[in-house]
């Protein structure tokens, strides 16, 4: 029985240290942080999407009309995680230029 007991003070050590390493990673990467960090590389996607149709300088979309895209395309990603997030963005914008 010495084995099992070992095993499982091993067992009880591992457990207490994911925990530990999980609510310290918890506190270093807030949610609101990453969502930030998700929100600006889906703007970024959409302004290289519509370098596609229009020059650099010339994208036709304000600022407002950026972010409400930008939050189109992350609820579809919320509401389907198997789709492909380069999907949404071009199906967003392209559903933004025939408007």
């Amino acid at each position: 029985m010495k084995l099992a007991s070992d095993f499982e003070k091993d067992l009880t050590t591992l457990v207490k240290s994911l925990f530990s390493s999980f609510q310290q990673a918890k506190k270093r990467y807030n949610v609101g942080e990453v969502y930030s960090v998700e929100k600006k590389f889906v703007m970024k996607m959409i302004k290289n999407c519509f370098k596609q149709y229009y020059e650099e300088d010339s994208t036709p979309i304000t600022e407002k009309d950026l972010e409400e895209l930008t939050n189109k395309v992350l609820q579809a990603a919320k509401a389907d995680p198997d789709e492909d997030l380069y999907e949404a963005v071009n199906d967003a914008v392209y559903e933004f230029l025939i408007e």
